[in-house]
């Protein structure tokens, strides 16, 4: 690989830290909750999906290194297998930890895939221009069909054949209860029950299509979990709407198909939306979906088009609610980043950097106007162009400074 045997060895250091303070550590309480998961499955609990893809990922640092290093194929699975029981072993101690045999798989997968992305960085770098493959149009379409299945998942869920039931302020064993009170509240105008809702009203047609909560409540204290306010679960425990605080922050969480497939899924936001408001002042917060629009009402006033954005869709995989808006930010423009870099680092032209962009865009555009996705800010949404251009200049970069002439027109 381009980086030399000491940089390897460093990387490899903290890749193996970070495995370990990741995989060791006591889980949270959520995780608790999720009572035992039997060790035999292999995509596992209701985050199944998105539990095997982040295992996947998390091993292929060892099998880019491993390939570095010359390793065999085999001497590189056989590691891998038993790195990976070996965590797996120790997670049986740990509270809150579901060991399981998908894991191990998914490592092991993960470490291969790592090899066969080493070995083709090092053929694209190293390889005279003639022998070059462009595999930047694949890479460019997978991307693009990404962006199109998150639309997809993002869109809401709403159970079939199942009765529905609301709470106000509700305990609830994975959330903080809030400790202001609901006064007043209404789902389209009518009473927002309190318990199962009554069997002349339809909750899922009242929660389908265009729908609107509105609340009168007593404000609570900022907590640093999220805390509910109102509430709606099918028989089967399925959170199908949430409307809540964290920290100063109004949330709305609703059922997407995204979690009905194994995934994460974000939260809606209507930042700072408490700031300045003690405890105990009467204010109105509310929801308003209309199709494909999340408008949510805070003490302050309404604001719109609060849909997941194309740069928050890392939160399909991984969505902890706690990290504050700038983090949220940070983590759109480098998921952007780390989305496109693959594509520009593998263009052998500027014509085809520019072809990939345009079917990008194009796809980000269409899935925006078709799903509940948006486009989220323009400096996100520049990262994402830059990752396009280093991914392409760094191939630049590394093959002149070698010596080698860069590829012309295919």
């Amino acid at each position: 690989m381009f980086f030399d045997e000491a940089r390897n060895r460093a990387i490899g250091a903290l890749w193996l830290s970070a495995l370990l303070i990741i995989t060791l550590l006591p889980g949270s309480a959520e995780d608790r909750a999720r009572g035992s998961i039997a060790w035999l499955c292999l995509v596992c609990g209701s985050r199944g999906t998105a539990d095997a893809i982040l295992n996947v990922f998390l091993f292929v640092p060892l099998g880019a290194l491993g390939a570095a290093w010359g390793w065999s194929v085999r001497r590189l699975l056989a590691l891998a297998l038993a790195l990976s029981a070996g965590v797996e072993a120790l997670q049986t101690l740990l509270p809150g930890r579901h060991p399981t045999l998908g894991d191990v798989w998914w490592n092991v997968a993960g470490a291969l895939v790592g090899a066969y992305a080493h070995r083709a960085i090092v053929h694209r770098l190293e390889a005279r221009p003639a022998e070059v493959t462009d595999r930047s149009l694949v890479l460019a379409g997978v991307v693009s069909l990404l962006i199109v299945a998150s639309g997809v998942l993002t869109w809401p869920h709403r159970p079939a054949g199942e009765r529905y039931w609301a709470q106000w302020t509700p305990t609830l064993g994975s959330f903080r209860r809030y400790d202001g009170t609901v006064l007043a509240a209404t789902l389209n105008e009518r009473p927002f029950p309190r318990s199962w809702f009554p069997s002349g009203r339809d909750a899922r047609s009242e929660l389908s299509g265009d729908w609107r909560v509105r609340a009168s409540i007593t404000a609570g204290r900022d907590l640093d979990d999220i805390a509910p306010i109102l509430t709606v679960y099918d028989a089967r425990q399925r959170e199908v709407l949430l409307l809540g605080v964290i920290g100063a922050d109004l949330v709305m969480r609703e059922l997407l198909l995204a979690r009905m497939a194994g995934l994460d899924q974000p939260d809606v936001r209507l930042t700072d939306a408490f700031a300045g408001v003690p405890p105990g002042d009467t204010v109105e917060v509310g929801i308003t979906r209309r199709r494909n629009d999340v408008c949510l009402t805070g003490p302050a006033g309404e604001r719109c088009r609060l849909g997941t954005s194309l740069g928050r869709t890392w939160g399909l995989l991984l969505y902890p609610e706690g990290i504050g808006e700038p983090v949220r930010r940070a983590l759109d423009a480098a998921w952007l980043f780390v989305l496109l870099f693959p594509v520009g680092f593998f263009a052998t032209t500027v014509e085809r950097v520019l072809r990939c962009g345009t079917l990008i865009a194009g796809s980000a555009l269409i899935t925006v106007l078709g799903t509940g996705l948006t486009l989220g800010s323009l400096p996100t949404a520049l990262v994402g162009l830059l990752g396009l251009i280093a991914g392409f200049a760094t191939v630049e970069r590394l093959t002149h400074r070698d010596g080698r002439v860069s590829p012309g027109p295919p």
